[in-house]
């Protein structure tokens, strides 16, 4: 009765399996693969623009096959770059995989891709490490498709197995195995 937003959406949620929702967009579209509702992000992306229909990012959820009573569903993110369409940049798939710059691959539960053969980088980052590209561990894959693991800190770089460190690279670069 009080809305806080131009769209205020308030009510008891229904629920189906483990989600709970109060709003539901549907797509009417025939039955097919790659048909669902999503969200549309938009803006003004030019001064004295007269409208606000500029797309930036959206939240699409799609049929994953064509097969009918199939209900197999993914959820994908897309962003915008300037003077291009939004494209994909995320998916997670019925199964719960997750592919970011690709579609996930089977048994992979998160799959990181780069377009091309530029490098590819995870880093992990904490309060006390920092958040710049020289801060916390690094894993990847560089352009020339090297794999690496770069610990940034002044600290030691762990391996173990069953629950058991065997074998510590210090801060020095000094090697110990099963010491």
């Amino acid at each position: 009765s009080s809305p806080n937003r131009v769209l205020h959406v308030e009510g008891t949620a229904s629920t189906f399996g483990d989600t709970q929702s109060i709003l539901q967009i549907s797509d009417d579209t025939a039955m097919a693969a790659g048909v669902g509702g999503g969200i549309s992000f938009t803006g003004k992306a030019t001064t004295g623009q007269s409208d606000s229909n500029t797309m930036f990012a959206a939240i699409h959820a799609e049929k994953e096959n064509a097969t009918s009573g199939n209900t197999s569903g993914a959820l994908l993110f897309s962003t915008r770059t300037n003077g291009s369409n939004p494209a994909e940049r995320m998916r997670i798939d019925s199964s719960g995989l997750v592919g970011i710059g690709t579609s996930p691959a089977s048994g992979i539960n998160l799959h990181l891709h780069e377009a091309g053969s530029g490098q590819m980088l995870m880093a992990f980052t904490n309060d006390t490490t920092g958040t710049g590209s020289n801060d916390g561990l690094h894993v990847g894959i560089d352009s020339s498709e090297n794999a690496f693991v770069y610990n940034k800190e002044n600290t030691a770089l762990y391996f173990g197995t069953n629950n058991t460190e065997r074998m510590r690279i210090d801060s020095s670069g000094n090697v110990g195995i099963g010491t």
